[in-house]
């Protein structure tokens, strides 16, 4: 009876808050976990793989570039597949190894195509600290890295950390190739390093950008950039 009681007494306390002033909405708290591997499954991008050749083939023939902090090659998304062609790049794609601290010629390994950096303007703007800004392709801050995987990491990484096993994590297209533009560093980023790296990208026709900086472009700059990366879609798509 008493517990009876308690119920009531609670049920009509949520029914005087809900018809207060100033409320909007009253919810029944519930659990919730962290998600972080499970991108796939809530874009309900495995119906697309299936419809592209599966999820082990999906990106097969596309090079997504990626103008960013750089790239980690030693991890496991961006791992050789043995079962791809040796060092198989699309038709039409043109691209380069720069080898330097932490990034041997080797990092370029069929997944990772093309890798280029660009400091001229970060050099000319800052004393760089060489302990972190790695005059290499070599991802030191992990964005560029988190960034490609997002978009083309491997398919079913596990996911380790300290211990802890959180699933396995997959790229949108896991079998796409990734050409690296590194043109951010951990003390600086300039916009004329931005911009070499998207001529470059243009020069070597790669067919899909990404581009993560903060800075807000104005005309001319905004539509000198929307203007490389429209003649990089519209060159493959007239080829």
């Amino acid at each position: 009876m008493f517990m009876q009681l308690l119920f009531v007494s609670w049920w009509r306390k949520i029914g005087n808050l809900k018809n207060a002033p100033r409320v909007k909405l009253v919810e029944e708290d519930r659990r919730v976990k962290l998600m972080t591997t499970y991108t796939p499954q809530f874009l309900g991008i495995p119906a697309v793989w299936t419809q592209g050749g599966g999820d082990r083939n999906i990106g097969e023939g596309i090079v997504i570039g990626f103008v960013d902090s750089g790239i980690n090659p030693d991890h496991p998304s961006f791992a050789y597949d043995p079962t791809t062609t040796t060092n198989y790049t699309p038709q039409h794609f043109s691209g380069a190894c720069e080898e330097g601290p932490l990034f041997p010629e080797t990092s370029c390994n069929g997944k990772i195509v093309s890798a280029r950096f660009f400091s001229a303007g970060a050099q000319a703007t800052a004393v760089l600290n060489a302990s972190v800004d790695i005059l290499s392709p070599f991802d030191a801050v992990g964005h560029g890295s988190h960034v490609a995987s997002i978009a083309a990491g491997n398919f079913g990484v596990p996911v380790v950390v300290n211990g802890l096993y959180y699933g396995q994590a997959t790229g949108m297209a896991p079998r796409a190739r990734i050409a690296v533009y590194k043109a951010i560093y951990p003390s600086i980023g300039t916009l004329s390093d931005v911009l070499a790296a998207i001529d470059q990208v243009s020069i070597t026709c790669t067919l899909h950008l990404s581009l993560h900086n903060s800075q807000r472009l104005q005309p001319p700059l905004s539509e000198h950039i929307s203007g490389q990366v429209n003649w990089i879609i519209y060159h493959y798509n007239k080829s």
